[in-house]
């Protein structure tokens, strides 16, 4: 064998290679002295950090009924979307902090940056705000949320809901945990449910409307079952027995 370990080394040092050696490679290589190459030193690659993001708590449209065919037979034809709905009081969204890469190392020695990681900056519009810690939105009044931006970084919760049309087989039945608005008509057999108070502007047949605060029907009112203040009516019942709850 015509070469040493220490000559390998310097030549190494020679080239400016200086991290990340491994003796033991250099050492077989130098022993069986075959012509092949040998992987003699290796550097720690970098690894790219992460962008801060918002991850919403909640689905961001109407979600629209699927069945297989198994469950074909106990389908409820008018109960076909779910609008999207929180309390006051939710979280609708967590918000993460960008998480810092790693920097690698060339066998040189220098050393390998990862691209800088950004903040995500969240602004809450009407009906949420961002907690104390920055961490959390949650919802200061009953709606729909609703997130805006490509990064979902503009939130807020409308505490109205307007459906456009008719409440019908191909709308299915309504229910909201907030105020909502029909801008067509009721139809028969169909249900309409808010926890706010509700607004009608066509006319209602033969359905059933139920509302937590007031309703008003903008046109005919025929042949319906209509219950309005129900959440009302709940918290003055249920105020007395809490208070005697909390004495106790």
């Amino acid at each position: 064998n015509d070469v040493t370990t220490a000559e390998v080394q310097v030549a190494l040092r020679e080239k400016g290679v200086v991290f990340g050696i491994d003796l033991q490679q250099i050492e077989k290589a130098v022993k069986e002295a075959n012509g092949a190459a040998e992987v003699v030193a290796r550097g720690t690659g970098m690894k790219k950090g992460r962008d801060g993001y918002v991850d919403l708590l909640f689905a961001t449209g109407i979600q629209i009924s699927s069945y297989n065919e198994e469950e074909l037979a106990r389908v409820d034809y008018k109960e076909k979307i779910e609008i999207p709905a929180v309390n006051a009081g939710d979280t609708i969204a967590v918000i993460h902090p960008p998480l810092p890469g790693t920097p690698g190392r060339l066998v040189t020695g220098k050393i390998i940056e990862p691209p800088p990681v950004r903040e995500v900056t969240v602004s809450c519009k009407n009906g949420c705000k961002i907690t104390p810690g920055g961490d959390r939105v949650y919802a200061t009044c009953s709606g729909r949320p609703v997130a805006i931006g490509r990064k979902n970084e503009v939130l807020k919760v409308e505490p109205l809901h307007i459906h456009r049309g008719d409440v019908d087989l191909k709308s299915g039945n309504l229910r909201f945990q907030g105020e909502l608005k029909i801008s067509g008509d009721i139809m028969e057999g169909m249900t309409a449910e808010s926890l706010g108070n509700m607004e009608v502007q066509g006319n209602t047949a033969g359905a059933r409307v139920i509302s937590g605060g007031s309703i008003i029907f903008r046109n005919n009112l025929i042949n319906s079952r209509v219950v309005a203040g129900i959440m009302v009516d709940f918290y003055s019942k249920a105020e007395p027995v809490l208070e005697e709850i909390e004495k106790t």
